[in-house]
């Protein structure tokens, strides 16, 4: 048995790389809080509740359709911790192995320096690393994208038996990509396009091609008419909430190249490694469809305005590129860039700064918040591992990581302890507080109305992360099941908004305003003033309260709130409850008053004595000013 294993891996030294890999990975895996948004989904789908965030509302909070798919499917035979864990590791093990084995094909000599020196550069990307486990659908891409470059270069170098079965897996594996993570198909559609050029230049006929391509489509179809028919819209509430925001195209391109330069100094072999893949095209020209694949999607990233996780966005076009670049002839001379004694020098160069940061990720790296956060874009790995939400935390009894397994065991909906609570990160605090706890997002991301709303958030945004005012009579609707805004034309948007997301799927009216809902997807609405009922803000919010409180209204420096008073109040005093790293004014008739911060955590209340009488007053005018741009009112009480 021990002869016939080393005999299998002296021949297949290729398998020994891909567990050394898995090694590593498991390492350093961990548990992002995006990833626990998904299996909110999961829970709520086993336990006959539907594929949706907040029981009894269907919206789509993720963005992989079959990531999502395969963890529902080994949670039913496994805890759903581990099932997520399991397939990370076994599809990151298989992309190193399908990689490696690659690389064998096209290197006959002098292999063991090249799986050396591209085992090296993998380990050292902390892109790479950090997401082939963190519970994300990252590792199920890299497998899908390199199976699917392996095969695209095997159908252009033959074209002989089998080829049919092999074009058919080759449009199957675009649309699983495309259903694992929409946006790939920018990294495939060049090469698919060559694909068809291809075939036709070969003299298929165009039917032989479209008979090819019925089943991908069909399945792409499929999962957009389910998903139009159950959740309403063509497109996850993710994509809404985070690019119908109102911000600047020129805004998002700033912040896409602050993306990607953070990501070159904390991760410079990454970025280096797909530069070069791209620059590839100058000796391996059949390389070019892949490279402008590969260059398409960094353009899309930075246009996109990258992602809050440092590096999540680029273990894709990594991966590809390092099969782009294992297709190079090493032994060449003439071209130093590609030379592979340069190629180890310059990426050992680029990493050995960064290395103990990024891979070992030491406690005083940890420790100083300045380490991972970077103008809104977090180190995510380090972040939670220091916070115990790693694999080895799993074996830890009373972790957090620990405490997530047992949740699975009583994931009941008790319409008796309904309760509302608002979160800026809903991952984790979505499985503690269970299915019974409606989680008010207000960065939107499983708000059904929020996400169709701009964003506050248009000076110092954060990728992701765009929080949006919450209407008055929002909160009143979310409790009492009933539509309460007071706003005339947001109560007539969120009427639709109700019919589609929780009435009957098969009800015909709500076919109406799912067409009108994809027609008009974002609310076009002024929201420079809001108005609210005052008498609803009398109760005061306790001091240290999350400046983001569902009883708060939120809102940025440019907007302004207007407390309205059906019946004219009279008063000498009042107190507010408002965030405390922030300015405000306050307007009472003609006079101003400024509310100066004491800067503590969270919602603090201030008092204003005027020192006279104001009498029959219907508005109080709220501004906030020389802060963060993010502003808060929870409440006014007047004597």
């Amino acid at each position: 048995m021990l002869n016939s294993l080393k005999k299998t891996l002296s021949s297949n030294f290729f398998i020994l790389y891909a567990l050394l890999f898995l090694i590593a990975v498991v390492n350093v895996s961990w548990m992002s809080d995006d990833a626990l948004i998904t299996l909110r989904h999961v829970l709520n789908f086993l336990n006959g509740y539907g594929p949706v965030f907040n029981v009894g509302e269907r919206v789509q909070a993720f963005t992989h359709p079959l990531w999502f798919l395969l963890i529902a499917f080994f949670s039913i035979f496994c805890n759903y911790i581990f099932a997520v864990f399991i397939l990370s590791f076994s599809l990151s093990f298989f992309t190193i192995y399908l990689l490696f084995k690659f690389l064998k094909s096209t290197h006959s000599a002098d292999t063991g320096f090249i799986y050396f020196l591209f085992f090296i550069i993998i380990i050292l990307s902390k892109a790479f690393m950090d997401f082939s486990a963190s519970g994300l659908e990252n590792p199920l891409s890299h497998l899908l994208l390199i199976q699917f470059f392996v095969l695209y270069f095997d159908i252009l170098k033959s074209s002989g038996e089998n080829l049919l079965k092999r074009l058919f897996l080759l449009f199957l594996l675009s649309s699983l990509i495309y259903l694992t993570r929409m946006d790939h198909v920018l990294i495939v559609f060049p090469s698919l396009l060559h694909i068809i050029v291809f075939l036709y230049k070969k003299n298929f006929n165009l039917i032989t091609i479209a008979k090819l391509l019925i089943a991908p489509i069909f399945l792409v179809l499929l999962w957009h008419s389910f998903s139009l028919l159950y959740y309403g819209f063509f497109f996850p509430n993710t994509a809404y909430a985070k690019l119908g925001t109102g911000i600047l195209s020129e805004d998002y391109l700033v912040q896409g190249f602050t993306y990607f330069f953070y990501t070159l100094r904390s991760d410079p072999i990454t970025i280096l490694a797909i530069v070069l893949s791209i620059f590839s095209v100058l000796d391996k020209k059949d390389n070019f469809f892949p490279s402008l694949g590969v260059f398409f999607y960094c353009i899309y990233i930075i246009k996109i305005g990258g992602d809050f996780m440092v590096g999540r966005f680029f273990s894709s076009p990594f991966i590809i590129s390092l099969l782009l670049l294992s297709r190079l002839d090493f032994a060449q001379k003439q071209n130093l860039l590609f030379n592979k004694v340069g190629l180890l020098v310059v990426l050992f160069c680029s990493s050995v700064f960064t290395f103990e940061k990024n891979i070992i990720n030491s406690e005083e790296y940890l420790r100083l918040e300045g380490n991972y956060f970077y103008k809104g874009i977090a180190d995510e790995r380090a972040f939670y591992s220091y916070r115990g939400m790693t694999f080895f935390s799993l074996f830890v009894n009373d972790s957090q990581m620990n405490k997530l397994l047992t949740f699975a065991d009583n994931w009941k909906y008790d319409p008796r302890n309904f309760n509302i609570k608002s979160f800026e990160a809903i991952g984790l605090v979505s499985i503690v507080y269970g299915p019974s706890t409606y989680i008010l997002d207000k960065v939107a991301l499983s708000d059904p109305l929020l996400s169709k709303m701009p964003s506050i958030a248009h000076k110092n945004f954060r990728i992701g992360h765009f929080y949006r005012s919450m209407p008055d009579g929002y909160l009143s609707s979310l409790k009492n099941n009933q539509n309460l805004i007071t706003d005339s034309r947001i109560h007539i948007f969120y009427n639709k908004i109700l019919n589609v997301v929780r009435n009957d799927v098969f009800d015909l009216n709500r076919v109406r305003d799912i067409i009108f809902l994809n027609l008009n997807p974002l609310l076009d609405y002024n929201f420079d003033e809001l108005k609210v009922n005052g008498e609803n803000y009398k109760i005061s919010v306790p001091n240290g309260s999350l400046w983001y409180d569902e009883r708060c209204i939120i809102f940025n420096d440019e907007q302004k709130i207007i407390f309205n008073y059906e019946h004219p109040i009279s008063f000498t005093k009042i107190e507010l409850s408002l965030d405390d790293n922030d300015f405000y004014y306050v307007f009472i008739d003609e006079d101003k008053y400024l509310l100066h911060p004491k800067f503590t955590n969270g919602i603090r209340s201030r008092l204003l004595n005027f020192g006279k009488n104001y009498s029959n007053i219907s508005k109080i005018e709220i501004r906030g000013t020389g802060g963060d741009n993010f502003n808060s009112i929870c409440s006014i009480i007047y004597d």
